[in-house]
């Protein structure tokens, strides 16, 4: 069949050893990924579950316009209106469009990852996905969370 040298034979035994190697690593690090995704989710079901738990007081909300006057002139500010961070976890593609910086592109390629990779872990793992680098990343973390 094939005329191999002893060096060959050694040399493709070693890649093959290899290639396998690798493959095992990979399966290794996709179950631990996934593990402790499922850990981390874990932990933070029982906080949230003991913040449900603890009664706080309703504290009533700030007007968004107010009338202040300065000494110059009588002046109407508004404020900006508190708006919920969007879980990259569970967002459909118009949740995440909702937020300033997303667009429809964006979106599906975040929930296209999401389904590749699994549970995001943290938010700095959006410069993963094509078309958010640092700069983008730092902008839309304020209206973000896991």
């Amino acid at each position: 069949m094939l005329d191999l040298t002893g060096k060959e034979k050694r040399f493709l035994v070693f890649i093959a050893v290899t290639i396998v190697f690798l493959a095992l690593g990979e399966q290794f690090l996709r179950s631990y990924r996934l593990g402790l995704a499922k850990e981390l989710e874990e932990t933070y079901a029982l906080e949230l579950q003991d913040t449900v738990v603890s009664k706080e007081p309703e504290v009533e909300a700030e007007p968004l316009i107010t009338n202040e006057k300065t000494e110059e002139n009588e002046t109407l500010e508004v404020k900006d209106p508190v708006t919920p961070k969007v879980n990259i976890n569970t967002a459909t593609s118009e949740e995440l469009q909702k937020v300033k910086g997303i667009g429809p592109v964006l979106a599906k390629r975040i929930i296209a990852y999401r389904e590749k990779v699994g549970r995001f872990l943290s938010l700095d793992e959006l410069r993963e996905v094509k078309g958010i680098g640092a700069k983008t990343l730092e902008k839309l973390k304020p209206y973000l969370t896991i």
